[in-house]
């Protein structure tokens, strides 16, 4: 934006009180500008706020289901069995570790 105080704007001067006036005159308008802008700001944001909550409800809508019909949930219970026998260690206890086998194989109808 132009300013008329362009000369003076960064600089150690003291406006006259003429100046001052002028300068209060001048920001009427730029402050009202904002004002509007602010406001116009909080109803995106607000509107904004409400689609993303509604796009995530969906999305987890969404992902929900589609666990439903996954890879995993084809598998028949047989298989998962001997999955889970195999993977037991030998000579030695399983551990309730959810990062080694057979605790391991719990995490694969995540995600």
């Amino acid at each position: 934006m132009e300013s008329p105080f362009s000369s003076i704007l960064y600089t150690n001067a003291v406006p006259s009180d003429e100046e001052s006036q002028q300068i209060h005159n001048l920001l009427v308008g730029p402050q009202k500008a904002v004002a509007e802008l602010t406001e116009e700001l909080v109803r995106v944001q607000s509107l904004l706020d409400e689609l993303t909550s509604k796009r995530d409800h969906i999305n987890e809508f969404i992902h929900a289901h589609l666990a439903l019909v996954g890879p995993a949930r084809r598998v028949p219970d047989d298989v998962v069995r001997e999955i889970f026998v195999v993977s037991l260690p030998s000579g030695e206890n399983a551990t309730l570790s959810g990062t080694k086998a057979p605790l391991l194989l719990c995490h694969i109808s995540q995600g």
